[in-house]
């Protein structure tokens, strides 16, 4: 037993309840409580350890209180830095503040096995409870009751809000409002409203900015991949740094853009609905002009061979030497013999020119090409076979100075002039064909 039990200077109240003898005796220290001659608990002092003690009839301490105001409850070894201490020595302590499992509500810190937790639970209606904070296993859960919202907040403000239907809202402002429906809400505004950084960098970034960047995705050093801005563009590798890829194909060290798809179909359907002025595609040298047979604007090729080429300086090959239209009967009317073109062929002035382009980028060695003036061709009566188009920024630049950007320059139609060349040849073979039937008569008269 301990120093207690072994004072011999003791008092007792004895007692008896049926076929029970109980005692209380009072010792030097404290009092023990004994049922038919059994110890059953120890409370007093314990000089030896300098604490109060309540012991159990196995001489287990259930509690003690320090001199010094240390409360242990399962415990008697002393913790100077802890003034209160609950331990179990079994495989599950547990201590609790509040009620039961009823509408009473309590604050439980519990150790299970390797789980350990601190557990709030608020009482809800006659007999509910819902557990709304949580510690479990260096986990910090916080829950809500039935389908309330779980909210997070500074000074007085909601900034966090986890829906009851699951939906996460963030906020910068005082109260969390906006979108309801989207299952990640994120409100803000200034130059940062979303923000993931890595070791070397910003990874991924949202915006509320009135110009510049609003979206940003960016490699591991902090360049953007994709960007989006307040003026409605969107940008793929805008630095140039890489390549795009679209599809399930493999990078080539030649190509910046890479589409692949395998559909049994149209690949690419480009439209512009605009009704004003539209355009569907440019195509540029920015940095230099070729001006060859080496570099191309379009190629087109199969498994076998390039089938059609548009080179630099303008020509077009293909494989099968064919520019065609469209002529089937079927979508013509009103078909009838060509009117004679004698005259206009013979109004035709065909000239040898050089291009001023070819000659500011070649000087004296630019080549001489043979072709038609478009305002001669207009005079001769011709004007059917004229076009005009807004001059192109090079077209202007390369001009005599009498026309800007914008300003409508002449084109000439060549394949219908070749029709009419066609026509004309006809023509002058009948006459040939007649003359030579004449002179074959006349030598045969003589």
């Amino acid at each position: 037993m301990s120093a207690l039990a072994k004072n011999y200077n003791r008092k007792k109240i004895a007692f008896k309840n049926g076929d029970n003898d109980y005692k209380i005796v009072s010792l030097a220290g404290g009092i023990y409580f004994s049922e038919n001659g059994t110890q059953q608990h120890l409370i007093g002092y314990d000089a030896s350890e300098d604490y109060f003690v309540h012991k159990n009839a196995s001489n287990t301490v259930l509690m003690v209180v320090s001199s010094s105001g240390w409360v242990g409850i399962g415990t008697s070894a002393a913790n100077g830095g802890e003034i209160f201490t609950v331990q179990n020595s079994a495989t599950r302590a547990q201590v609790r503040f509040g009620g039961d499992n009823d509408a009473g509500g309590r604050i439980g810190f519990d150790y299970n096995g390797d789980s350990s937790y601190i557990d709030v639970y608020g009482g809800h209606g006659s007999t509910a409870r819902y557990r709304d904070f949580e510690i479990d296993a260096r986990k910090l859960k916080l829950f809500s009751r039935e389908n309330d919202d779980v909210i997070l907040g500074q000074g007085g403000n909601e900034h966090m809000a986890v829906r009851g239907s699951g939906k996460v809202h963030i906020s910068s402002s005082a109260a969390i409002v906006g979108s309801s429906t989207a299952s990640l809400h994120v409100e803000g505004s200034g130059s940062e409203v979303v923000a993931v950084d890595g070791t070397n960098g910003r990874l991924f970034s949202v915006t509320d900015e009135i110009s510049g960047s609003i979206f940003s995705a960016n490699t591991v050093a902090g360049i953007p991949v994709i960007e989006a801005t307040s003026a409605y563009e969107v940008k793929l590798d805008p630095f140039g740094n890489g390549q795009l890829l679209f599809g399930n194909c493999a990078a080539t060290a030649d190509k910046s853009f890479n589409f692949h798809a395998d559909v049994n179909g149209v690949i690419m359907d480009i439209v512009n609905p605009n009704t004003g002025n539209p355009k569907i595609l440019d195509m540029s040298f920015s940095g230099e002009a070729p001006d060859d047979n080496t570099s191309y604007y379009l190629r087109g090729t199969d498994t076998s061979a390039d089938r059609v080429v548009i080179w630099a300086d303008g020509d077009v090959n293909n494989a099968d030497n064919a520019y065609g239209s469209i002529s089937d009967v079927r979508i013509k009317q009103g078909i009838r013999d060509a009117n004679s073109q004698w005259n206009d062929i013979k109004a035709v002035k065909v000239r040898n020119f050089k291009k001023n382009e070819d000659v500011e980028q070649y000087g004296d060695n630019a080549w001489e090409q043979i072709g038609v003036i478009a305002q001669e061709l207009e005079a001769s009566g011709m004007d059917k076979l004229i076009k005009e188009h807004p001059a192109s920024k090079n077209e202007a630049t390369s001009g005599d100075g009498s026309f800007k950007e914008g300003d409508m320059i002449k084109s000439v139609s060549y394949s219908v002039l070749y029709m009419k060349a066609i026509k004309a040849l006809q023509e002058a073979m009948t006459r040939i064909e007649t003359l030579e039937a004449q002179m074959a008569q006349v030598s045969g008269s003589s």
